[in-house]
């Protein structure tokens, strides 16, 4: 069976789903239409001047406690009703989470609504190694 159609399978239980949407997002890496971008890429893409929608997706508590410098928070849970009045829509997204799969995920729901130029912070922010902002 290809990724593609595993992606597309329907496959019983919890370990059904996890292994559909680990196919998804595999699928989408191989077809180009998201890319990771390491912690020090986006940094040197932001120094020369590259401008990004840096979407943090994690629970506020856990925002305030540390982020990227100039992310903006929408946790996962409530992307959906809030993404379209305050994420813009011809800017490239940078999704951050705790740990890239989370975003990996959510890049491929916001690419099924039409969402392009969207990137994942490989690793998450379990794997980023510099500075933080404080809310």
């Amino acid at each position: 069976m290809r990724v593609a159609d595993l992606a597309q399978a329907e496959l019983p239980g919890g370990a059904g789903e996890l292994l559909r949407r680990a196919a998804a997002v595999l699928s989408n890496k191989l077809a180009g239409r998201y890319f990771g971008i390491t912690s020090d890429e986006f940094i040197a893409s932001r120094e020369a001047g590259a401008e990004f929608f840096t979407l943090d997706l994690r629970s506020a508590p856990d925002w305030r406690a540390g982020h990227l410098p100039d992310a903006y928070n929408i946790p996962h849970t409530q992307l959906r009703k809030r993404l379209q009045d305050e994420v813009p829509r011809f800017t490239p997204i940078v999704l951050v989470a705790a740990t890239s799969d989370a975003a990996w995920s959510v890049a491929c729901m916001l690419g099924g609504l039409g969402a392009t130029d969207l990137y994942v912070l490989d690793g998450g922010m379990a794997f980023w190694p510099h500075a933080l902002e404080t809310a």
